[in-house]
């Protein structure tokens, strides 16, 4: 019998904000033009970026979230040919 184990990311929106602004505060304060959401994603959840596309949805929602309370502001940037980069740093 085959067993199948999921795990489940729960993004929190303050874990987020706090770390947008480490990576400020390492800037100099100023903007973190280096750091992609994906980058962000791999920063937060440790190992590395999750593959599982409801997970990528929260984290996506929750930077929306501080976006739209005035909290967080970011461009969207287009990918290449429309196609992602791959999940495996």
């Amino acid at each position: 019998m085959e067993r199948t184990v999921t795990i489940v990311i729960y993004w929190d929106n303050i874990i987020i904000l706090r770390t947008i602004d480490d990576l400020q505060r390492s800037h100099g304060g100023g903007a973190a033009w280096s750091r992609s959401g994906r980058d962000l994603m791999i920063e937060i959840g440790g190992l590395g970026a999750p593959a599982d596309q409801t997970a990528c949805a929260g984290f996506l929602q929750e930077l929306l979230i501080a976006r739209d309370a005035g909290l967080l502001t970011f461009d969207l940037m287009p990918m290449p040919n429309g196609v992602p980069p791959p999940l495996d740093p």
